[in-house]
């Protein structure tokens, strides 16, 4: 699949014109390797590169596991 997603640049970063929520993956019933394989498809083929995550919700401890994991996978720092 192409990449659909524009990128443009903000403060010298390239970012993705849209941001993935992550408020009700725990909601769902998602586990960490779902996520993984969620985050891979969205940058590598989609290229969006923006969460939006915050301690206050339920999913935060796992959206930490999940995106920790995937930056050490695609050498993201």
């Amino acid at each position: 699949m192409d990449r659909i997603m524009q990128t443009r640049n903000v403060d010298g970063m390239v970012v993705s014109p849209l941001a993935l929520g992550t408020m009700r993956f725990a909601d769902k019933g998602q586990s960490k390797d779902e996520l993984i394989k969620l985050f891979e498809y969205l940058y590598h083929e989609l290229g969006i590169n923006i969460h939006h995550s915050s301690y206050e919700y339920n999913s935060y401890p796992l959206y930490c596991d999940a995106v920790t994991q995937f930056k050490k996978k695609v050498a993201l720092h």
